[in-house]
């Protein structure tokens, strides 16, 4: 087993898009090797950023939803107010 990794393989390890791997490189969550026929990751870095990547989820997963509360947009509620419509009915 190789301990490097191509980008397609990186990509396939972390469930993502090929073209995911060169943005987390821009990001540095990953480094690049720069040795192409061994593959330029390495294999132990995508992993483990698999493993959090995976654990970030299950904590997104895991917390509460938020509930929208419903807003109220009328200017004031002591008041009845019209909409164009019932306007043109009066």
């Amino acid at each position: 087993m190789s301990d490097g990794v191509t980008y397609e393989q990186a990509a396939a390890i972390l469930g993502c898009h090929i073209s995911d791997v060169a943005k987390l490189i821009a990001k540095g969550q990953l480094t690049s090797r720069g040795n192409v026929r061994d593959g330029s990751l390495s294999r132990e870095q995508v992993e483990t950023l698999a493993k959090r990547r995976a654990q970030e989820r299950e904590a997104r997963a895991a917390r509460p939803r938020r509930t929208k509360k419903s807003v109220d947009h009328r200017p004031g509620t002591e008041h009845e107010w019209l909409t164009p419509d019932r306007l043109r009915s009066s």
